[in-house]
């Protein structure tokens, strides 16, 4: 009875160990190991390939090592089901391969700012990135077609196809990558003017440098590298600081001349709307000092009795003022009589025959 109680006991703690343990297993890659999804592994015998396997929903990997649409269902296994985790194989007859990488890419600053800057990475990787995936690139030294040396900054977004080929065809994709996009940067610079690199990059993916790029340069690094390309934008375009300090005083002059023509136009328009309001004022009365006098010659030759009335009263009042200052005149004194007009000059003597 004894041992029956042990034997329970005995699987009772074997049973759950047995479901465990190829989890912690699949975490040493020993027997099994765990893909993160959009991540790939190889799987070797010594030093030579076996397989690559792929954590891509509705992807699987071809007879040629490339990542493709899955055609059919494929049909996961139990501890696959259970633990995400994929068969190896018996060790150390099989394990997953381990490779050196450096690369770099453009990430936010320590600072918590939001500013983002570049930052290099190296290490040993188990697996690979088969989603898209940003790196960083510069290209210094670069010359315009006007020969104005430039610095360059790139992203570059790349994704791999075919992990064998990345891995195993060449010792460092990524910067083999870079290398041969910086070449087309500098090819691709020299077409163009300082001007014409600020203002006509779009973010259209068949214009611009990344058009350029694609047709120059993806169908080389997916054939050779297993390495699809994405696209690939401009980040900046600094020239030497003597230049940049020569541009920023001609953007103030500019702006110091733009300021003062804005002043004199002001001032000019003001002094002409002076003068056109008050040209618009003198003609105004003398239109008005016109039209009364119009107006009254058409009353005079309507009414010749009223237009007399009005001359008599006239020289009327003209008559009550001269009577009225000479009796003020003859009451203070004064002789306000009038001077006798002036005796006109002898005419002068005819000459002598």
């Amino acid at each position: 009875m004894s041992i029956i109680w042990i034997a329970v006991g005995a699987l009772s703690f074997l049973l759950p160990a047995l479901l465990v343990w190829p989890y912690f297993l699949a975490n040493l890659d020993l027997f099994f190991t765990l893909v993160k999804e959009g991540e790939a592994k190889i799987i070797i015998a010594g030093q030579s390939y076996v397989r690559t396997i792929v954590s891509l929903a509705g992807h699987e990997v071809n007879q040629s090592g490339d990542i493709v649409p899955s055609t059919t269902v494929r049909q996961k296994s139990l501890f696959e089901r259970w633990y995400g985790a994929f068969w190896i194989g018996l060790p150390p007859a099989r394990k997953i391969f381990q490779y050196n990488l450096r690369w770099m890419s453009y990430q936010p600053k320590a600072t918590g700012d939001g500013e983002k800057e570049p930052v290099v990475k190296t290490g040993i990787l188990k697996s690979t990135f088969v989603k898209d995936k940003v790196y960083y690139g510069v290209a210094k030294g670069v010359e315009t077609n006007e020969g104005l040396p430039l610095t360059v900054e790139f992203l570059i977004t790349l994704r791999v196809v075919n992990p064998y080929k990345a891995i195993f065809l060449i010792s460092n994709w990524v910067e083999a990558i870079i290398d041969r996009a910086t070449q087309q940067v500098r090819v691709y610079v020299g077409t163009k003017t300082y001007k014409e690199l600020l203002t006509l990059e779009t973010s259209t993916p068949t214009q611009g440098f990344s058009g350029y790029l694609e047709v120059a340069l993806a169908r080389t690094i997916l054939d050779a590298y297993g390495v699809k390309f994405v696209s690939c934008d401009i980040l900046s375009v600094d020239p030497p600081p003597e230049y940049r300090q020569v541009t920023t005083r001609a953007y103030t002059a500019t702006q110091n001349a733009t300021t003062i023509t804005t002043e004199a136009t002001a001032k000019a328009t003001a002094i002409s709307s002076i003068g056109n309001a008050e040209a618009g004022i003198i003609t105004a009365k003398g239109q008005a000092e016109a039209n009364s006098l119009k107006s009254r010659i058409e009353q005079f030759k309507e009414n010749p009795e009223a237009a007399k009335a009005l001359l008599n009263a006239d020289v009327g009042r003209a008559l009550s003022i001269k009577t009225i200052a000479e009796a003020i005149g003859t009451g203070l004194g004064w002789n306000i009589t009038p001077p006798d007009p002036p005796t006109p000059p002898n005419p002068p003597a005819p000459p002598n025959p």
